[in-house]
C-alpha cells in the first residue's frame, strides 16, 4: 500500500507527506552521522524537530534494489509501523507499507558494506 510520495533534496533530506485512513502528515527524513549499528536517518514530523522514527538503507531480497527501511511511531497510533521508502522511475520516492506477517516484522540487519552500497545507489 502506498502511503505517500517524497522527494530527495540536494542536502540528502527527503520531504513528503503520508496518509493513512486516520491520519495525514508531513515527514522529513534527515541523514545523521552513523554511530556503530545506529540508523542512517532520523524521521521527523515535517518542519519540526519532533522525532517519530528512524531509517537505514537495505536491499530487497528478491529485487536487489536499494530502499530505506523505516520505522515510524507516533503517540496517535496504537503501535509503530515498518515502512519502505522506494525510488520510482520518475525520481520520486514512494512510502510503502504492507501488513506484517503473523509474529511481526523486524528490520533486517545488513553489514556496513551492503548499507554503503545501498546508500550510493539510492
Amino acid at each position: 500500500m502506498n502511503l505517500g510520495t517524497f522527494i530527495k533534496h540536494e542536502n540528502g533530506i527527503f520531504t513528503g507527506s503520508a496518509t493513512t485512513l486516520t491520519d495525514s502528515f508531513e515527514l522529513d527524513i534527515r541523514p545523521v552521522e552513523v554511530v556503530g549499528n545506529g540508523p542512517e536517518f532520523r524521521v521527523y514530523r515535517g518542519g519540526t524537530n519532533i522525532e517519530v522514527g528512524f531509517a537505514r538503507h537495505e536491499f530487497g531480497k528478491k529485487s536487489g534494489k536499494a530502499y530505506l527501511n523505516m520505522l515510524i511511531d507516533t503517540p496517535e497510533w496504537p503501535q509503530a509501523i515498518w515502512t519502505a521508502l522506494v525510488r520510482e522511475e520518475d525520481g520520486t520516492y514512494e512510502l510503502k507499507w504492507s501488513r506484517p506477517r503473523k509474529g511481526g516484522r523486524k528490520p533486517q540487519n545488513q553489514n556496513a558494506q551492503l548499507q554503503s552500497e545501498a546508500a550510493a545507489s539510492f
